[in-house]
């Protein structure tokens, strides 16, 4: 279990913590991925730790605006991978469209937010949803957790733009430097939440990905969890 602390650790205890829901508390399946990899490649293995590692560096590559989205991913992907491009490609698209790549939550998100609330620390999902955000969480027993869920499909812009943070603190009515946002993305979560004014940011980096991003870093939930009992 790995919390990196950085200058900016908070001194005190959030008003609120938002949180990035894909790749962060539900996150995609290793295994899904190296399936398609594995399917569409001729005799090359890729394992499953590789695979959700490579997607995880890849993930916001669409912000670069080379390609679209899922060509952008892809292409990451195989670069990590060390594969043929068209292969990155071809096997995120089949991940995609297989429809049971995020399949996975860690196991402590469940502990976090009830501790969370019953410390009195409001809380907030805010993120990307390409579906509906509050199904996602309700399919999963999360709803019940959070004060509120905010999702780009719910017509607001998408992260880093700053409107679903600042949708986010006004719902619960709290100053955005007063909360946290925690999430695994360092353009959209990051930067994103700094820009939009909230107050700490905690990068959560399940592969190592990161070398010394500018921000605190735990590598799971239960890391998180950690910090959060010492509030």
């Amino acid at each position: 279990m790995r919390i990196k602390a950085s200058p900016a650790s908070p001194s005190h205890r959030p008003d609120a913590v938002l949180f990035d829901i894909g790749m962060t508390i539900i996150f995609p399946d290793g295994r899904v991925l190296a399936r398609e990899f594995n399917r569409l490649s001729q005799g090359w293995i890729v394992n499953p730790r590789d695979a959700a590692r490579a997607l995880a560096a890849s993930a916001e590559m669409h912000h670069f605006g080379f390609s679209d989205s899922v060509e952008a991913v892809g292409a990451a992907m195989a670069t990590h991978l060390n594969v043929h491009r068209d292969l990155g490609v071809a096997a995120w698209r089949a991940a995609i469209d297989a429809g049971d790549l995020y399949s996975e939550i860690d196991p402590f998100s469940k502990i976090v937010l009830q501790e969370l609330r019953r410390k009195g620390i409001k809380t907030a999902a805010v993120s990307n949803a390409s579906n509906d955000l509050k199904e996602e969480l309700a399919s999963y027993d999360l709803l019940c957790l959070f004060d509120v869920a905010i999702g780009s499909n719910d017509g607001y812009a998408e992260k880093p733009h700053r409107a679903m943070f600042d949708a986010a603190v006004d719902a619960i009515g709290v100053d955005p430097a007063s909360a946290w946002h925690v999430g695994d993305g360092l353009i959209n979560d990051v930067l994103g939440s700094a820009r939009a004014g909230i107050g700490h940011q905690i990068l959560v980096d399940r592969y190592g990905v990161y070398t010394a991003p500018p921000c605190e870093v735990v590598e799971s939930m239960e890391a998180l969890n950690c910090m959060i009992a010492q509030l």
